[in-house]
């Protein structure tokens, strides 16, 4: 909780600190107005992002024409973005993947990977089978199955923690 700011104002910002990254947080927003009347807001979520792979230029498999591979890692999660935001595969047959090289060996406990809104069909255009792999140093090997992922914005995938200089998602 905070402290109750006595100021009348209509712009109220909140800063909070020591959060973990990529993590799910819930809150809500409590309010008097000058005659002390209170409202409290319903319950609202918002996840913590800090990605290894902002910036990092990913390897894919195919792309459709008009979408960029360097959208997968831009730092923008507008879901709702189109192809000024998102990438996509050209086969829902064939396997396809984005590889995210780190340059250097990092700690890997959680991914997030953000779906695309189809406005035509009214529904995130999510996997409902994927894998999360790690190179070895000789091959890709799976570190987690995803099977029948929630048709949401975000599929958080929570792996055993594991360090790792590249990673995959890899679509069968």
């Amino acid at each position: 909780s905070t402290t109750l700011i006595s100021t009348l104002t209509t712009d109220h910002e909140q800063v909070i600190t020591e959060l973990d990254s990529m993590k799910t947080y819930h809150y809500r927003v409590r309010c008097r107005d000058a005659a002390g009347n209170e409202a409290i807001s319903g319950d609202y979520v918002f996840t913590t992002a800090n990605s290894i792979a902002d910036g990092i230029s990913p390897t894919v498999s195919s792309t459709y024409s008009g979408y960029s591979s360097t959208r997968i890692s831009d730092g923008n999660y507008d879901s709702f973005g189109g192809e000024a935001s998102t990438w996509a595969t050209e086969s829902a047959t064939l396997a396809h993947w984005v590889e995210f090289n780190l340059g250097t060996s990092r700690t890997i406990e959680r991914v997030a990977v953000y779906w695309a809104w189809n406005a035509t069909q009214q529904r995130w255009m999510t996997s409902q089978q994927f894998r999360i792999q790690i190179w070895n140093g000789s091959t890709f090997a799976d570190v987690s199955t995803v099977n029948n992922s929630v048709g949401d914005s975000c599929t958080f995938v929570d792996i055993a923690t594991v360090a790792a200089t590249r990673i995959r998602y890899y679509q069968p």
